[in-house]
C-alpha cells in the first residue's frame, strides 16, 4: 500500500489554563517536550488504574 501510516490510538484531553501552565513548567523542569510529558503522564496514569 502506498502512503500507509501506522495507526496510533489518539486520545483527546482538555486542560484548564492553570493545568496547562503547570504541565509546561513540569516539562521544562524535566527537559522534555510538552507532548512527551503528556505521554509520560498518561503511561503513569494507566499503570495506576
Amino acid at each position: 500500500m502506498r502512503g500507509k501510516k501506522s495507526m496510533t490510538k489518539r486520545t483527546t484531553i482538555s486542560l484548564s489554563d492553570a493545568d496547562f501552565k503547570q504541565l509546561r513548567e513540569l516539562a521544562n523542569k524535566e527537559r522534555r517536550p510538552v507532548s512527551r510529558q503528556i505521554i509520560y503522564m498518561m503511561e503513569c496514569y494507566k499503570k495506576q488504574n
